[in-house]
């Protein structure tokens, strides 16, 4: 897992990470993509802190695409893999700044769906370094995208709001989720409910399991019902465990 990941077990000499990280830098100032996207990565992978002040410069850049690559779809200079990848290597890092704060808010608003799902999963991967108003603000840019048009960012939302979100904010949105049109986003506010019950951030353990026989269960095939009656019985499960422990 990222917090398990550790770049001094897997490269144990420091001049050799010195070296890596001096050449994955460099890569970052290159004028072709594909190679600024690899620097982005290993940075990330590195766990090269000093280097983040590069990171975010790439996503705070706005420069438009040349017209050329706007007529096939491109937005920015800093294509999307690279913002995408960029917040990976963030959630790597660790480090939660109001610089890293600002520009993951903003992320959540990118062009680039797969730049706002990762928003979401970077938000989650920070928990533990958020002080209470970076908690706030990305919990309500979470519940903002519940209703993105793309089901992959509207889904990884509701998975990060059970990690990083509370019963005032976090809880009603989920429940919300009940009878949403596509079981994907269903499945996911049921596991984003899990993590909450598992946090002791669910509020009334009564209310919220009275709220889930609202859930619909239905699905199109036998597979996503069968994991969307799993991630069901896994918040009911919880929430048995939590009162027989009385927390």
């Amino acid at each position: 897992s990222r917090h398990a990941y550790r770049i001094e077990r897997e490269i144990p000499s420091a001049d050799d990470r010195a070296y890596y990280t001096s050449r994955a830098a460099s890569l970052l100032a290159s004028s072709r993509w594909e190679s600024r996207n690899l620097g982005v990565k290993l940075v990330g992978l590195l766990q090269a802190r000093h280097k983040l002040p590069l990171i975010i410069a790439l996503l705070k850049d706005r420069r438009p695409a040349s017209w050329y690559k706007r007529l096939f779809g491109g937005d920015f200079e800093q294509v999307g893999f690279i913002r995408r990848n960029a917040l990976t290597g963030i959630a790597r890092l660790g480090v939660v700044t109001p610089v890293v704060e600002e520009v993951l808010v903003a992320a959540f608003t990118d062009p680039y769906y797969e730049v706002r799902s990762e928003a979401a999963r970077t938000a989650a991967a920070l928990d533990r370094s958020l002080g209470d108003e970076a908690r706030r603000r990305l919990t309500a840019a979470l519940i903002g995208v519940l209703q993105d048009s793309w089901l992959e960012v509207a889904a990884a939302a509701a998975e990060s709001l059970g990690t990083i979100g509370g019963q005032d904010d976090a809880l009603p949105a989920l429940v919300q989720l009940q009878s949403f049109r596509y079981w994907v986003v269903r499945a996911a506010g049921l596991r984003g409910l899990l993590s909450l019950v598992e946090r002791g951030r669910a509020g009334d353990l009564a209310e919220l399991e009275r709220q889930l026989r609202g859930f619909v269960l239905t699905a199109t095939d036998f597979r996503p019902e069968f994991t969307i009656r799993s991630s069901y019985a896994g918040v009911l499960g919880a929430i048995a465990r939590r009162r027989s422990s009385g927390t």
